[in-house]
């Protein structure tokens, strides 16, 4: 789901990028980073739900938990910073809401795990559609090497053959 957050973001930013433009070195490193602290924060979850925890350290496990949680989006927030697009931030605070409550849910309702897992339940309804949203008029991955149709109206020198020129 990060790495997806993380295209869309990117993919977002200009409606000419192909993937190519979208899969550099940064991009990677940032969902690298991403992943890694999602697993530490799935690990904390793992040992409590699978009770390698004493039942006294659980509220610090979970608690702890969260900090990998906020860092994990950490990337997210850089890529939406550094080419801004209104979907984007609606998407990432979106995903970071939903993904939050997850997060509650299990710090609340601790103890009693059919409230949990019905929660949870709930909670998958909305979590799939939050990045599947996207503007009409983009095209992800372009294929073509052609400057895209909305900005090959403006005067612009011969565009390079790698990507759309403004």
């Amino acid at each position: 789901m990060l790495v997806t957050l993380n295209t869309l973001i990117k993919a977002w930013s200009d409606e000419c990028k192909s993937m190519s433009d979208i899969a550099t070195t940064e991009w990677v490193i940032g969902n690298v980073v991403a992943i890694g602290f999602n697993m530490a924060m799935l690990h904390g979850g793992f040992r409590v739900e699978s009770g390698r925890v004493l039942p006294e350290g659980e509220s610090a496990v979970l608690l702890a938990s969260c900090l990998p949680f906020v860092f994990s989006f950490l990337p997210s927030v850089v890529f939406v910073t550094e080419s801004y697009s209104g979907h984007g931030l609606a998407v990432l605070i979106l995903t970071f809401c939903v993904w939050s409550m997850y997060a509650v849910n299990a710090m609340r309702n601790r103890d009693d795990t059919e409230a949990k897992a019905s929660v949870y339940n709930l909670l998958d309804v909305p979590a799939p559609t939050t990045a599947h949203h996207r503007p009409p008029t983009h095209t992800l991955a372009r294929t073509d090497r052609r400057p895209c149709a909305r900005r090959s109206s403006r005067k612009t020198s011969t565009p390079s053959p790698s990507r759309c020129r403004c």
